[in-house]
């Protein structure tokens, strides 16, 4: 009987220390801001944890306090759906409306996607000091980073032929832009979607 005491005791004590680590990982989560150590890359996680499955993403928006993911939808790849992580909660899926340009209608089906597993998160601590190491702005911050498909020369090599390309005429890539911002001016800087910024 004793024994049998001895062991609940134990697997009570176990269950509260697990869960007080998730605890604690949430909070750390939710109490630090994105741009910093690996929090973005769990807020990510816990995106992917909510809608289940692949997560396909067309544009993103991360802020020192939350995360916007726009993604086609799995249950219907004409829809567009958006995700947001803020305080250590995942809010959605919320839809998201169609544009309409008179017969044109872009749905979610239209749009370039990249998955929300190959997006550098972890890089993003990174990426952002060294933007505001190469801005030399004064007191520099970056508040916004949008993540969205764009021209391929904002990431390309100094000697790529891409830089030289009219737009149009190559395909889109998943791109970064980080937004510096200081008391005396502001810079912007592109870096490719694993975080790697353009230092040209």
């Amino acid at each position: 009987m004793r024994s049998s005491n001895k062991f609940l005791s134990i697997v009570a004590l176990s269950i509260l220390l697990v869960a007080g680590l998730g605890c604690s990982m949430l909070k750390n989560v939710a109490g630090g801001s994105l741009l910093e150590g690996d929090n973005a890359a769990k807020a990510a996680q816990a995106i992917k944890e909510k809608a289940g499955g692949e997560v396909r993403v067309i544009r993103a928006e991360v802020r020192e306090n939350k995360i916007e993911v726009t993604v086609r939808s799995n249950k219907n790849p004409k829809d567009i759906d958006k995700y947001e992580y803020a305080n250590g909660t995942v809010k959605g899926p919320e839809p998201v409306q169609v544009l309409s340009l008179g017969e044109l209608e872009m749905t979610g089906d239209k749009y370039q996607t990249v998955g929300l597993d190959e997006i550098g998160w972890a890089a993003l601590p990174a990426a952002v000091g060294r933007a505001k190491e190469l801005s030399k702005l004064e007191d520099a911050k970056v508040g916004t980073i949008s993540m969205s498909f764009d021209y391929p020369g904002h990431t390309a090599p100094k000697d790529s032929k891409e830089r030289t390309r009219p737009i149009g005429e190559s395909p889109l890539v998943f791109t970064w832009r980080l937004f510096v911002e200081g008391p005396r001016g502001r810079k912007d800087f592109y870096a490719d979607k694993s975080g790697k910024i353009n230092e040209l």
